[in-house]
């Protein structure tokens, strides 16, 4: 499997990872409420994405691949952000 492939992976678990494994039901109906509870998941999914590929892949991943971490990261910020109305 390429490389490509096997990064869409782990942005893919690291999504499900954010949204369900590490996220209680209280911490989701605090992210409708709160700008704090949005934040707090928000570095929750920083926090996966940047872990879980240097986990698999080695320190030297996020090198190549900061860019791609960080519009997955903003885009999911973005998204949230006007789901729950804050921008």
């Amino acid at each position: 499997m390429s490389l490509l492939n096997n990064v869409t992976i782990v942005l893919f678990i690291c999504h499900v990872l954010g949204d369900f494994q590490f996220q209680s039901q209280e911490m989701s109906d605090v992210k409708i409420k709160s700008l704090y509870g949005l934040i707090k998941h928000l570095l929750i999914h920083a926090l996966v994405l940047i872990l879980l590929p240097i986990l698999l892949f080695g320190w030297n991943i996020l090198s190549e691949l900061w860019l791609l971490v960080f519009s997955v990261w903003l885009s999911h910020c973005i998204l949230d952000m006007i789901k729950f109305g804050v921008l």
